[in-house]
């Protein structure tokens, strides 16, 4: 059974600048790092064709221990994404693809800015599907827990990331 997971977090610049300055400005190295303390690589990253893929390597201190069996103490994922231009407003969709049980685990989802005054609103959907059995859905309760806090995280650490650099 799939878990669905939706966010949306206002961000103090407009949907172009978004694009511009946070996802194509090389935002993601300093959120991993400075806040996260994650293991982050960019893999590709083109612009014009708004292809980009990135390896992250979390830090995961409270997993159930269920999933630390199963999983040990060390997890990475790659994340593909393509930003869609021609929709209005722009989608980013993605596929996260797990270091292991790529078969069992599917991750993905879409990002979308829309306009609000004095902004814009960062809508994110995620789909977490897990069928390794009789850890399935703790998997997607705590990925989307994991989910839900780091965005929750980032949404204030992009809007000071925004007044630093181009407030």
């Amino acid at each position: 059974m799939t878990t669905k997971l939706q966010m949306k977090h206002p961000i103090n610049c407009t949907p172009e600048q978004f694009w511009e300055w946070v996802h194509f400005g090389g935002f993601n190295q300093v959120m991993y790092s400075e806040i996260f303390n994650y293991g982050f690589r960019t893999l590709e990253d083109d612009k014009p064709s708004g292809k980009r893929m990135t390896h992250v390597t979390p830090v995961v201190e409270t997993a159930p221990k269920a999933l630390i069996k199963v999983f040990g103490n060390s997890v990475s994922f790659e994340e593909h994404g393509q930003l869609d231009r021609s929709s209005d407003p722009w989608v980013y969709r993605f596929r996260v693809k797990p270091g292991t049980f790529e078969k069992k685990i599917q991750i993905s989802g879409q990002l979308i800015m829309t306009p609000r005054e004095g902004g814009s609103w960062r809508e994110v959907d995620f789909d977490i599907d897990c069928s390794i059995f009789g850890v399935g859905g703790i998997f997607e309760r705590f990925v989307k827990a994991e989910i839900n806090k780091s965005y929750d995280q980032s949404a204030e650490f992009t809007n000071e990331f925004i007044a630093r650099r181009h407030g």
